[in-house]
């Protein structure tokens, strides 16, 4: 029997494409059928759609934001927006424009937390490092084989 899997799988699906037929995995793994495929992509759109509602939702927060709001709240929603991203490169489809969305946030977050910290050598070294580790990782994030596999994992 032959599965048909999708293009643009998540990460239930993935998971499901390598263990099919792969003799790294138990027998009981490797063999399944389209009811386990069709769950798997279920539970993939269930999470794409959680993850549209608390984007949506983390986005709200970022256009309420004040002029003059505090560095602890600033460094929340930039965490936040990290995880978004994260989460984003593994699920099923194409999300360019969530990723894209993110990475402008970010920035605008990050400009106006290096003005709060500008005269603090220590602190601005701290955020250039910061912002060099965030780049590596989203760009290792665009690397689809390791998104699949690593995202999948610490899932659950």
């Amino acid at each position: 029997m032959s599965l048909i899997f999708s293009s643009q799988p998540g990460a239930r699906e993935r998971h499901l494409k390598r263990q099919y037929q792969n003799v790294l995995f138990p027998q009981a793994q490797r063999e399944f059928n389209e009811q386990r495929l069709s769950g798997a992509r279920y539970m993939d759109e269930k999470e794409q759609e959680e993850f549209l509602q608390t984007f949506h939702s983390l986005l709200e927060q970022v256009a309420e934001l004040k002029a003059n709001e505090g560095s602890e709240l600033m460094l929340e929603l930039k965490s936040q927006l990290d995880q978004n991203y994260e989460l984003c490169s593994g699920l099923m489809g194409e999300h360019q424009s969530e990723k894209d969305a993110i990475i402008k946030l970010v920035a605008v977050i990050m400009a106006s937390i290096k003005q709060s910290a500008a005269g603090d050598p220590e602190a601005e070294h701290n955020l250039q490092e910061e912002e060099l580790a965030r780049n590596t990782h989203f760009q290792l994030l665009q690397c689809k084989r390791l998104t699949n596999s690593v995202l999948y994992l610490f899932q659950f």
